[in-house]
């Protein structure tokens, strides 16, 4: 699919050469080679995949709001632990369950997409 990806841009590329909208520049020159756009696909599928398991985390309603507002600001926003529970009025121990339970269940909703999706 990278390849198929990679052919288009060049082609897409090649087409405004011949309208003459740049002049002096190869079509292909600049295009990342097929291990780097692979990288690129890569993070861009992980990025996906981690930005849907935080809504569904979110939406699922298996997890208290504080919950999650505290595993947001210590994982996330990497707040130190007192100061998120002196934020969100939790005790120190509270933020650190809140992490653990967030990461088992974002571990079973990354599982499920990432199968989903077949990137595995």
């Amino acid at each position: 699919m990278i390849g198929i990806a990679r052919n288009k841009v060049a082609a897409w590329r090649r087409s405004r050469g011949v309208r003459r909208e740049q002049h002096g520049v190869s079509a292909i020159a600049d295009l990342p080679d097929e291990h780097r756009l692979t990288e690129i696909w890569d993070a861009q599928c992980r990025e996906s995949v981690l930005k849907n398991a935080m809504k569904s985390l979110r939406e699922d309603g298996e997890t208290a709001p504080a919950t999650i507002a505290a595993f947001e600001l210590y994982v996330i926003e990497d707040r130190p632990p007192a100061e998120v529970a002196e934020t969100l009025g939790l005790s120190v121990r509270a933020v650190y369950l809140a992490k653990h339970r967030c990461l088992q269940r974002l571990k079973g909703i990354i599982a499920a997409l990432t199968a989903a999706y077949e990137l595995a």
